[in-house]
């Protein structure tokens, strides 16, 4: 069969949206689902919701810039080093940023006590906040745990 111009002309102008289809859906990502497959996590959901509580909680106080700053950034550092390290193509990759996302989480916990120390929380956010930082830890570590094991 003959290859007609008609017939290349219309396979260009598919081949870019088949491009970008393939290319997206190969980085995790779907057309028809628009998210990311980390953002399924249950721990990427539980260390999300901790950021928020920590972000809203930090904006409240005031004259205690380098604590605020530095528990904002821990509390964020969880869940980008999780979405990073989904990003990665080998396990040894993908359990070294999961790593990073748990020591991150483990940052937390005195920068939470300091605070409560220093009274600028209150005792029923210290405990709720390292409720959740446990909950982070554990989920944190059973996913190292199952990366290890590809």
């Amino acid at each position: 069969e003959r290859i007609t111009i008609v017939m290349v002309v219309e396979l260009l102008r598919m081949a870019p949206n088949f491009v970008l289809r393939s290319r997206n859906s190969f980085f995790g990502y779907n057309e028809m689902n628009p998210q990311f497959s980390f953002e399924n996590l249950d721990i990427y959901k539980k260390a999300l919701g901790f950021s928020k509580k920590v972000l809203i909680l930090t904006k409240e106080i005031k004259g205690q810039y380098s604590w605020c700053d530095q528990l904002n950034r821990a509390a964020t550092s969880i869940t980008l080093n999780l979405a990073e390290g989904s990003g990665r193509w080998h396990a040894k990759d993908k359990a070294n940023f999961y790593f990073i996302a748990r020591g991150s989480a483990f940052e937390c916990v005195p920068l939470v006590e300091l605070g409560f120390e220093l009274g600028l929380i209150a005792e029923t956010q210290k405990f709720e906040l390292r409720d959740d930082l446990q909950s982070v830890c554990q989920m944190l570590t059973k996913l190292i745990q199952s990366v290890k094991k590809e």
